[in-house]
């Protein structure tokens, strides 16, 4: 058998590896610490043979000392497997150090010494080995006891039926667990009901004094009780939570551990501890970059209302899509006899052009009759006959869209009231208004087209003032939709006799109020809040100048939105607004103090107010009425809303001003409070830079993101997977071999409902879609891995309940597919991207004219999109309604699909604007880690932390250590050898799970053990260099380019020099045309680096690794099979060459001797003779040459050197003697 080290010898900075002592191995035959080792091999110069090396060293003693070199090569993911597996491992070598009383190799304590490394373990198959007999293992090989083993491994690890307590709900019971999918332990409710509030709370309480606070719970507790199939009246006195569970594995029966006295004391000091971390200064800043619960916010308080908003913010979104449900309803019932009675009749220019389908002119019809009907006071008939003259509609129809518009305005106006009772801002009129011209003005929301950039963002949900709650414009406040579009649309009001065609048509609307503005917002598009109070109208001309001014500001009609998009638009932006007010009385209720708690007295007069305050902010505190007016709400009717807390009929009672007043002044709450709940006001202003960002940027990051995911199978493929894990094996959700059955017939009924149209749905099918459509479970535009997919409108040519999967097959929506992809590429006005860069914008301005080649491209990405919608409704889905089976609550089963398979939205500001944009997939990658970290904290030994522990496990470290640390880095489980023959492995280096993200950053790298020894250095260059690797391509490249190196690609000295990667184009050529040469031309080099950072990048990968088919089997690394696998699925398995494996020990010498006091790196470059031979003679000679000038350099250096160390030989014989 050829040495291992034999390959090495050439290299002169490695021959120091074999100048060491036979007696190194002694008869324990234990390699020694890498630090000794290395020690040992720098002080040893003496040896048996020729300058000064051993004879020989057997394989064993090769492998022994290379495995101590390089022993620090442990991926993240191994690192992770082991730690968990370090409590398993010790039950292990006890079963079978008593089936072999070998207590010395199965110590059950050494592994504690190493818990990161996989050594000094008994695997399962060593228990079966030394227990019942079974064979030893072979390495070589996988054996049907290997799997056997596995088994052992499963069922020997004490972490698998553990449940610990680490968080504030601690460590749910069977009692909790009801609870929880009853909805009584929400976010929500955790945050603002002080009963669950503490470490002991949840240890103090049981269903019964739930029940007794809350009965009307009783329905929901009942059914998630017989939905987790267990009888309620077993654990009405069991407490929710303890300190730890333990459950029995594949059963529900769980045993709770630690409900004592001790133990609800340490709950409360755990508890204070971990809320004082939490809110630490820099915790507390990180948190506001990368938690979206923070909504930003950096101060203490801040973050406690903010979390409080995103807690309450899921449900009132849910109600305003319930809102939404009912006018399509509302639509569906009239629309076809809307359309009959309608007949074919010429639709007015403002329900769209000539060419567009009539269906959805109609649609656009029934819509504006609905909603200006509403504006009107219920004037459908006249709005009908202003629109369509000749049509005389039947008295049943006007009454529909009568009743259509009303159901709008009320669901408007109850959600108004009830921000304007909690104190919100919203105005439709001035508050103290007349009935007089109150019925005058059409109380209806109208948005512009588009959203006003610069002030209230639509998304931005944290506010107690909303874009819905910037009053109308004065000029207009009294006028409908439609004397709008007559008054801007018209040409009179722009010509010479305008202000006399003004005065005869619009001096009717001039409201009969001033123009007195509340709380204006300054700005771009300013906008004010509520119209002011009711004082002396206008002078007629006055008003009609103003209206002139008004007209002639205005380039184009405004509001071109259906009535159903603004009512749905003003719906979810008013209930934000009451999630905001919800969360700050939550906040004054519990953090006002009275005043003569702080030694003040209540203030009558004005100057008593003065002194108040000033006395007040010297002690940290404001007025209650003041922390209302900085929060933008009105302290008289929140003083109302605070007092009706504590005594619900308050609301009930008549108003009574001067008992709110003095409300609001007898109470005070910290200045760090106040500015809490001021935060939830505050107007954003994108800098313009983020404007150039948003516009061509943002695009091809879209761009890039949908070209290197959707229409590769293996993302859609890994990503079922992967989802399909979570839900099965590490939620939690699934406990027993029935519950396994029960979750597959639902991802079967799942799949059979994405193909099931709405129109053929039963009754009970098409209630399960539309309460997930409610629930936001699916959309077509929320793709894996936070890729964006074709936005659906549910208002176009029919109202749509639901939304569900395109089909992928021909015949499913196909011939509309085409119809709208050529209208898209054959649009002249349609750009793709422009970014300034002819680099870029050329290449892209080609692209766009070729529309045979953009429409089969699209094809394939819109074809892609398709697939993994119905990957995220398979993920989603089945288990949203597999958890309503198991006793969930809809809105509760709602958030835990959330939580498990991800809101991509859900991000902070800065999360949004800048690490989503320099990291594209940062989103998945964030909350993949938050999952993973929540997962192994409270069930360490769940699905996911087993799975983590025998990926692990499977690697193996002692059998091969001389895996690339790209590989290194991954599952890197041997997968056989290589398909030609040659010496090498096959690893299978994923299996495309989740949790294989976040850990390929290796964070148990940073342990406090390897800092102290100073062995983290590496760690941190290994992270970076994986966070390197995912930066933008924009980014990402250019920082290649500058340091020569690649980030993906990397060894134990850093990343890959980008000279010496496998070039795509070139391999691909090579390997197809079967050229032994890799195809080069001038400028290769550079387009290979262009091409890898460009959204077609993957195309061209994916054509390398399909180019392998083409090599005879004699040359091929890979399988038919293997390739196939890398292609079409999540699996990726990865060749390693014995040579390569040779070149990678080097490195990690070398490594490791730069690391020391005094090391040295020397590098050199050379042709192989092989290569030389197959140039050409020009190029032969050029090569040649170089060759001289590299040898005639080293020579001269050489020489240096010795005159350099015969003076200072000279110098030293010179102070020799001058000291005798």
């Amino acid at each position: 058998m050829p040495s291992i080290l034999d390959s090495i010898y050439e290299d002169p900075f490695e021959r120091i590896l074999r100048r060491r002592g036979l007696s190194l191995y002694g008869s324990s035959g234990q390699g020694l610490d890498q630090n000794e080792l290395l020690r040992s091999i720098l002080r040893n110069n003496g040896g048996d043979g020729p300058d000064g090396l051993p004879v020989s060293y057997t394989p064993e003693q090769e492998e022994s000392l290379i495995a101590d070199a390089i022993s620090g090569t442990t991926s993240g993911l191994a690192k992770a497997g082991n730690l968990l597996d370090v409590p398993g491992s010790m039950a292990r070598d006890i079963i079978a150090g008593l089936g072999s009383g070998d207590w010395k190799k199965y110590n059950p304590l050494d592994q504690i010494l190493s818990p990161l490394q996989g050594t000094n373990r008994a695997s399962g198959r060593d228990v079966l080995t030394e227990t019942l007999g079974v064979a030893p293992n072979d390495p070589n090989a996988w054996e049907i006891a290997d799997f056997a083993g596995f088994g052992v491994e499963l069922l020997a690890d004490p972490l698998l039926p553990l449940g610990l307590g680490l968080g504030g709900k601690g460590a749910l019971g069977t009692a909790g667990k009801l609870l929880k999918r009853a909805g009584g332990l929400s976010p929500a409710k955790h945050l603002t009901d002080p009963a669950l509030k503490g470490g002991r709370a949840l240890m103090d309480l049981t269903l019964r004094k739930v029940l007794d606070k809350s009965p009307g719970m009783l329905p929901d507790i009942e059914r998630a009780a017989k939905g987790y199939g267990v009888g309620l009246a077993e654990y009405m006195d069991e407490p929710l939570s303890s300190l730890a569970t333990y459950r029995i594995p594949l059963t529900k029966k769980t045993h709770m551990l630690g409900t004592g006295e001790r133990a609800k004391d340490f709950a409360d000091a755990f508890d204070a501890a971990f809320q004082a971390v939490k809110y630490a200064r820099p915790v507390r800043h990180v948190r506001s970059l990368a938690d979206p619960r923070t909504l930003g916010e950096k101060s203490r308080a801040g973050q406690e209302i903010a979390e409080v908003v995103h807690a309450l913010t899921p449900g009132h979104r849910r109600e305003a899509r319930q809102a939404l449900h009912g006018h399509l309803k509302n639509m569906a019932e009239g629309l076809e006899g809307f359309r009959e009675e309608l007949g074919d009749v010429e639709f007015p220019a403002m329900f769209g052009p000539a060419d567009m389908d009539a269906k959805a002119k109609s649609y656009r019809a029934f819509d504006y009759l609905i909603g200006l009907g509403a504006e009107r006071k219920g004037r459908v008939a006249e709005a009908a006959r202003e629109v369509f003259p000749g049509v005389e509609f039947s008295p049943e129809m006007i009454a529909k869209m009568d009743q259509a518009g009303q159901y709008m305005k009320e669901a408007n106006d109850a959600i108004h009231r009830a921000n304007e009772q909690m104190g919100g801002a919203a105005h439709f009129l001035p508050s103290d208004a007349s009935e007089s011209f109150t019925d005058q003005i059409p109380r209806f929301a109208k948005h512009f087209n588009q959203p006003r950039r610069g002030q209230l963002p639509i998304e931005d949900y944290s506010r107690t003032v909303t874009g819905s709650s910037m009053g109308r414009n004065y000029e207009t406040s009294m006028m409908d939709r439609k004397t709008v579009e007559k008054l801007l649309l018209s040409p009179e009001g722009r010509g010479d006799d305008a202000r006399e065609w003004l005065r005869e048509n619009f001096l009717q609307y001039k409201p009969p109020f001033a123009p007195r503005r509340v709380g204006y917002v300054p700005g771009e598009n300013a906008g004010h809040i509520g119209l002011g109070r009711a004082e002396a109208p206008l002078e007629d001309e006055t008003y009609i100048s103003k209206l002139h001014e008004y007209l002639l500001e205005r380039k184009e009609y405004p509001y071109g939105n259906l009535y159903g998009e603004d009512f749905y638009t003003y719906q979810k932006q008013e209930h934000r607004q009451h999630a905001s007010l919800h969360a700050a009385h939550d906040m004054f209720s519990k953090q006002s103090k009275p005043l003569k708690d702080l030694g003040l007295e209540v203030p009558e007069t004005p100057a008593d107010v003065a002194r108040t305050r000033a006395a007040l902010k010297e002690q940290g505190y404001v007025l209650l009425e003041d922390a209302f007016t900085g929060a933008k709400m009105r302290p008289k009717e929140a003083s109302r809303f605070q007092i009706s807390i504590g005594n619900p009929d308050a609301l009930m009672e008549p108003a009574d001003n001067a008992v709110f007043d003095a409300y609001s002044k007898s109470y005070a709450v910290t200045i760090e409070h106040a500015n809490g709940a001021k935060g939830l006001f505050r107007v954003l202003n994108d800098p313009e830079w983020l404007k150039t960002i948003q516009d061509w940027f943002d695009p091809f990051t879209k761009m890039f993101k949908e070209n290197v995911t959707l229409p590769f199978p293996g993302f859609s493929v890994r990503n079922l997977l992967s989802g399909q894990f979570v839900n099965a094996i590490a939620s939690g959700e699934v406990e027993t071999l029935q519950d396994l059955t029960n979750y597959f017939r639902h991802v079967t009924d799942g799949l059979k409902l994405a193909k099931t149209p709405y129109e053929k749905m039963s009754l009970p099918q098409r209630e399960m879609v539309e309460r997930a459509s409610i629930d936001r479970i699916f959309t077509r535009s929320r793709l894996s891995e936070g890729v964006e997919g074709p936005r659906v409108e549910s208002f176009k040519n029919e109202p749509r309940f639901a939304e569900q999967p395109e089909n992928v097959l021909f015949g499913g929506g196909l011939k509309e597919r085409h119809k709208a992809i050529r209208e898209y590429v054959t649009d002249p006005k349609e750009k793709l991207v422009e970014t300034g860069l002819k680099v870029i914008d050329k290449p892209l301005d080609w692209f766009r004219r070729r529309t045979g080649l953009r429409t089969a491209h699209q094809h394939v990405v819109k074809g892609g999109a398709a697939v993994n919608q119905n990957v995220e409704w398979l993920n989603r889905m089945p288990m949203y309604t597999y958890l309503q089976e198991k006793g969930y609550t809809p809105a509760e089963a709602a958030r835990r699909v959330e939580e498990l398979q991800f809101n991509y939205k859900d991000a902070t500001p800065f999360e949004r604007e800048v690490a989503s944009r320099v990291v594209p997939f940062w989103a998945f990658s964030k909350k993949m880690t938050a999952l993973m970290l929540k997962d192994l904290t409270h069930r360490p030994g769940g699905g996911m932390g087993q799975a983590i522990r025998m990926s692990a496990l499977a690697g193996d470290p002692e059998t091969d250590v001389f895996k690339p640390d790209y590989i290194a880095q991954t599952a890197a489980i041997p997968w056989g050898g290589l398909a030609s023959g040659e010496p090498g492995t096959q690893y299978l280096t994923g299996l495309g799970l989740g949790h294989e993200d976040p850990l390929s950053f290796d964070p148990l790298a940073f342990n406090p053990i390897s800092v102290f020894r100073g062995e983290s250095g590496g760690a941190v260059q290994g992270a970076g260099l994986e966070m390197l690797s995912r930066l933008h391509p924009l980014i990402k490249g250019p920082l290649e380019a500058i340091t020569g190196q690649s980030f993906f690609q990397r060894g134990p000295i850093g990343g890959r020099p980008l000279e010496d990667l496998d070039p795509v184009v070139g391999r691909t050529v090579a390997n197809v045309t079967g050229n032994e040469d890799l195809l080069e031309f001038p400028g290769s080099q550079a387009l290979d680096r262009f091409i890898t950072n460009t959204p077609p990048s993957r195309y061209f990968t994916t054509a390398r690794q399909a180019s392998e088919l083409f090599l005879p089997e004699t040359e091929r690394r890979k399988t038919n099979a293997q390739v196939a696998m890398n292609l079409l699925s999540g699996f990726r398995t990865t060749a390693v060459a014995e040579k390569s494996k040779d070149a990678i020990l080097r490195e990690h010498v070398q490594k490791l001797m730069r690391g020391m006091v005094g090391g040295r790196e020397f590098t050199t470059s050379y042709f192989p003779r092989d290569v030389k031979e197959r140039m050409s003679p020009d190029r032969r000679a050029v090569v040649e040459r170089l060759e001289v000038i590299n040898k005639l350099v080293q020579q001269r250096s050489r020489k240096r050197r010795k005159q350099k160390e015969l003076s200072d030989k000279i110098k030293k014989s010179q102070r020799q003697l001058q000291s005798q």
